[in-house]
């Protein structure tokens, strides 16, 4: 899909913040943030854009119903609506890392678009920018059938992952000395 930025004029480089979670404790390691970090980074390398280091953010051991407890998230919010602002983009690993809630994720979606952030969910292939011309955002995706399925198996892993770091810290606390 050919993708018109709205955010950034023509020939500007493109400056991005990255926001990851983790919904609970058997995530609470920093693999499954860094992994979706990294993902970040790397849709960011392959589309020219710019990923800001100092606009990193990771909330670990929150289920994103609400932005409570999500400090990091909150600081990229308010970061957005300064001026001048530091990124045009947030990139996300997924959908549901910003809210499982829609009116959440409304909410944040029309603040930022508002101010003239875009987002971009890296496994959705989903972008959400703001239009110049009103106040209205758009939505472009090119998620397939195929694409679900490696959002499936690639969660399935991460999710075995976490299970796995998690089961041998558990063990590790409990061996003596």
């Amino acid at each position: 899909m050919e993708f018109q930025n709205s955010c950034v004029p023509s020939g500007e480089v493109i400056r991005c913040a990255i926001y990851a979670r983790t919904a609970s404790e058997h995530q609470f390691g920093n693999h499954c943030t860094d992994r979706q970090i990294d993902l970040c980074k790397a849709a960011a390398r392959m589309r020219g854009w710019t990923v800001v280091e100092n606009y990193i953010r990771a909330d670990r051991g929150n289920p994103g119903t609400s932005l409570r407890g999500r400090r990091r998230l909150q600081q990229l919010i308010t970061l957005a609506v300064t001026n001048p602002r530091p990124f045009d983009y947030l990139i996300c690993d997924s959908v549901n890392r910003v809210s499982w809630r829609l009116g959440h994720f409304s909410a944040i979606v029309d603040t930022l678009t508002h101010n003239g952030v875009g987002l971009y969910f890296v496994k959705d292939n989903l972008y959400i920018s703001a239009l110049r011309s009103n106040d209205r955002f758009y939505i472009l995706s090119d998620f397939d059938r195929a694409g679900q399925e490696r959002l499936r198996h690639s969660e399935t892993k991460c999710q075995e992952a976490c299970a796995t770091q998690a089961t041998v810290e558990a063990t590790l606390g409990r061996l003596p000395g």
